[in-house]
């Protein structure tokens, strides 16, 4: 089952480990996706 845009699995820009991320905040196209080790990434949403 694809949760796209709600989680998504990424290489965190931090860690770079492979994390669970979610939404966090959207602010416009803006999207803050937030992991369970409490990472965050930005993306811009650009539809389907």
């Amino acid at each position: 089952m694809d949760l796209w845009p709600l989680a998504a699995v990424m290489l965190c820009p931090n860690c770079r480990s492979r994390e669970l991320f979610l939404i966090d905040d959207v602010d416009g196209d803006q999207i803050t996706l937030r992991s369970l080790e409490e990472h965050t990434m930005q993306i811009t949403y650009t539809g389907p």
